[in-house]
């Protein structure tokens, strides 16, 4: 149980303690959902597992500093993580909250127009309504 999780622990050199293979395999369960460090610490509350709010800062913390996962914040400064690491750009229902991954490349002719620019990191966010809240 949680082989998966602990190679992919161990091939971005963390120790693959019991708390962070929990996590990590929470986020591989829900990898289709953009959550926060509350949804994480509310799911293991609501099936008795024991870990702490300050467990779970610090394992997405080293998470997110390892590359295993990254982070959307949102215009409101709220910050959810995904695993996700794939080049996209995210869509923000404004009615339900979701968010939603939309695969997007930027092209090397528009990233040629700014060559004199160091890129570092790439951050679109779009706002309106999913089909679900459109009808």
């Amino acid at each position: 149980m949680f082989e998966k999780e602990i190679e992919e622990l161990k091939s971005f050199n963390i120790n693959p303690s019991k708390q962070r293979v929990l996590v990590l395999n929470y986020l591989n369960e829900h990898s289709d959902k953009h959550n926060t460090v509350d949804d994480i610490f509310k799911a293991f509350r609501d099936n008795d597992t024991k870990l702490s709010l300050a467990t779970i800062y610090n394992t997405i913390s080293l998470f997110k500093r390892e590359g295993l996962i990254s982070n959307v914040t949102l215009p409101s400064g709220e910050v959810k993580y995904e695993r996700d690491r794939s080049n996209h750009i995210h869509f923000e229902c404004r009615k339900c909250g979701e968010i939603y991954n939309m695969k997007m490349e930027l092209s090397n002719d528009f990233l040629k127009k700014y060559d004199n620019f160091t890129i570092e990191s790439k951050y679109v966010l779009l706002r309106g309504l999913c089909p679900n809240c459109k009808e």
